[in-house]
């Protein structure tokens, strides 16, 4: 009874151990397999709880970096268009200064009026573009054309109104950290529109660029029409280009912005991806070596425990 005791003591004692040895091979085979030092949390679950909060980190850096381009893409593509718009204006300018002049034939300024309302359509293009689909001067109706115009000129401003209260989309780029991603166009574009009072008599109501644009034009629809109403759009039209300089210059604020936070996002996305790597990728090098090592371990295990059953079987014999 005693002898029988002592082998099954002994078996289970060499059946733990080929157990145990056999478990830190295939966790050395396995890290090697999968490049992880860490494959689930018992492996060490400090290190996996650390894993686990730099990994959210990670994907929270990874947001903002898509978040970071599609401002970096709403801005561009606003001071793309406004840039086209102060082209399209100084052209407005030298057309309207030819038509103040006292030496402008008719055919001329008939020419004139036809190439400025060529640019109001070109503007009108300009004050709906889009983004992604979205129409980026239309305050938060970005899924309506900003502008409209009917056949006597006259455009109506469909977005949201650049109030104070907050009428444009905001987006995070960072924790904490927001860009505008569309522009309430009416304080850049304006409006201009002609109705008729009780009285039959016109009235005007014009505002920004398509106010002056669509004034200079109405002023030119009679052959003998005043060069001094012209030459009083002048000082509007450069009035509107300063304003939209300014503009441009607070997307320009915004692209610094966007700019400097794309650079801290990078260089936390560096940082927190060698902690992660340093938690739990391995070194290819000492995991080879582990493995050979656990190999030799669990080879001379068996030896020594087929050995050792072999012996206590003879003593039966």
């Amino acid at each position: 009874m005693v002898a029988r005791t002592s082998t099954a003591a002994m078996n289970n004692t060499i059946s733990k151990q080929l157990m145990a040895a056999q478990l830190k091979y295939n966790n050395a085979q396995n890290e090697i397999l999968t490049t992880r030092k860490i494959n689930k949390p018992s492996d060490d679950p400090s290190a996996a709880s650390r894993i686990a909060i730099t990994k959210k980190q990670l994907n929270d850096y990874n947001m903002y970096s898509r978040s970071i381009n599609s401002a970096n893409l709403q801005i561009n593509s606003m001071e793309n268009a406004l840039a086209q718009t102060n082209s399209q204006m100084e052209r407005a300018a030298e057309l309207v200064t030819q038509a103040a002049s006292e030496t402008t034939s008719a055919s001329s300024a008939q020419a004139i009026k036809s190439e400025l309302q060529e640019l109001m359509k070109s503007i009108l293009m300009l004050a709906n573009s889009q983004v992604d689909g979205q129409y980026i001067f239309s305050g938060a109706n970005t899924e309506t054309p900003a502008y409209t115009i009917d056949n006597d000129g006259n455009d109506t401003y469909q977005g949201s109104a650049d109030t104070a209260d907050g009428t444009t989309r905001q987006l995070e780029i960072y924790d904490g950290t927001y860009v505008p991603l569309n522009q309430a166009g009416d304080s850049i574009f304006g409006s201009f529109k002609i109705e008729l009072n009780e009285d039959g008599d016109e009235v005007i109501t014009a505002s920004g660029i398509f106010g002056v644009i669509g004034k200079a034009i109405h002023a030119m629809e009679t052959a003998t029409y005043s060069t001094d109403d012209i030459r009083a759009q002048i000082d509007e039209i450069k009035t509107q280009v300063t304003n939209i300089s300014a503009v441009r210059a607070q997307f320009g604020s915004y692209s610094q912005r966007i700019e400097m936070t794309q650079n801290t996002v990078d260089e936390n996305k560096i940082v927190a991806e060698d902690r992660r790597s340093q938690l739990q990728d391995v070194d290819l090098v000492e995991a080879i070596s582990n493995l050979t090592y656990q190999d030799y371990i669990l080879q001379a295990s068996m030896k020594v425990g087929t050995n050792m059953l072999s012996h206590s079987l003879l003593d039966y014999i």
